[in-house]
């Protein structure tokens, strides 16, 4: 048996469409990939300021190494400091990091090869987050980010707690229900169970993890893709609509066609980590 590594992290990257045909690509920022034969890769941005975007320091870091008797770990870690996004987002610091650790126990490939062998942890900080002048805090579920494995990971949004996370990631429960009951992968969900912020008619009605603002878009939080094997976070991602407006605190919809505002799309600390076996 081999083992292949696999870890990669982004600061953040994105593309924004504007009004007269242009589009402005912002790249992919402070990113980088492990080997497959595992070690370390590391990669640092200092006073970043292009495009509407800045931050004082963007640092990512992956590894990957035999951390014991045929035990294989893998993770990254992403950090960004004073991060402003076109004026109207500031945070203070985003962190999150995500390894992913095998053990075999001998070289049968019917037990071994299964990816939920793997087993994930995670940790995540957000510090000082502003939106529009206004303090936005998450509540993060650690119940969840404690799930080890896919199976772990379904069993706690199952069941007797499917009412509440459903509502947590911003779906129907017959909608989650179909997707645990036809074992459809991989599911996508959030971490962050609850945002506190005042009250302000800047923001729209929230939809699970997903934060409508006026005349900027929707932000996600704490987003998290999960399958077998396989764990990726986003720690913001958002979807760019500068003409979105709120219609008697109803749900949000675009005040003008997209033709006639900036849209697009971004993602702030990004990164996936796992391994897996090759055979013979």
């Amino acid at each position: 048996m081999n083992y292949e590594y696999t870890a990669s992290a982004i600061g953040l990257g994105g593309v924004l469409k504007h009004p007269n045909g242009t589009t402005t690509y912002i790249p992919s920022l402070a990113s980088v990939h492990l080997a497959p034969t595992g070690g370390q890769g590391k990669t640092e941005i200092s006073n970043y300021n292009k495009d509407g975007v800045s931050f004082l320091n963007a640092r990512s870091t992956v590894f990957g190494s035999d951390s014991g008797s045929r035990t294989f770990t893998s993770g990254s870690d992403v950090v960004i400091e004073n991060l402003n996004l076109f004026g109207r987002i500031q945070v203070t610091r985003l962190q999150t990091t995500v390894t992913s650790t095998r053990i075999f126990a001998d070289d049968q490939i019917t037990t071994q090869s299964n990816p939920d062998n793997a087993h994930f942890s995670m940790h995540s900080v957000i510090v000082g987050l502003s939106i529009d002048g206004i303090d936005v805090i998450p509540e993060f579920d650690l119940d969840l980010s404690a799930c080890l494995t896919y199976e772990q990971f379904t069993r706690r949004i199952g069941g007797d707690n499917i009412g509440t996370y459903a509502a947590q990631f911003g779906v129907a429960q017959a909608d989650l229900q179909n997707v645990l009951a036809t074992r459809v992968q991989p599911i996508r969900g959030s971490f962050v169970s609850a945002l506190q912020h005042a009250p302000t008619d800047q923001f729209g009605p929230h939809n699970g993890f997903r934060l409508p603002v006026k005349n900027f878009g929707y932000v996600h939080f704490g987003e998290m893709i999960v399958k077998p094997g396989r764990r990726r976070v986003n720690l913001l991602r958002i979807e760019l609509d500068m003409g979105l407006t709120f219609m008697g605190g109803a749900y949000a919809q675009a005040l003008s066609p997209a033709s006639t505002s900036t849209t697009g799309s971004m993602t702030i600390l990004s990164h996936d980590s796992n391994g897996s076996p090759t055979w013979p």
